[in-house]
């Protein structure tokens, strides 16, 4: 598990916004459709977050949100 503490103060605020609503149990679609933008941006944000993260997929990253949605 990476450092929550430095990993996430890298994040952007809209990698922030994915990721809390992964967090939530929304799907990536859903997640598309609250921030009216395109499922293609949010699997970007998606590869990015993990990318910072150093998660090795998005099952991971569904835990880590899920783990720090109070963050």
């Amino acid at each position: 598990m990476p450092n929550s503490e430095i990993s996430i103060s890298s994040l952007s605020p809209r990698e922030m916004e994915v990721m809390a609503l992964l967090g939530k149990g929304y799907r990536s679609a859903h997640v598309a459709t609250l921030l009216q933008i395109s499922p293609k941006t949010v699997s970007a944000h998606c590869t990015s977050i993990r990318f910072k993260l150093r998660i090795a997929d998005l099952n991971g990253l569904i835990h880590f949100a899920i783990a720090h949605q109070n963050l």
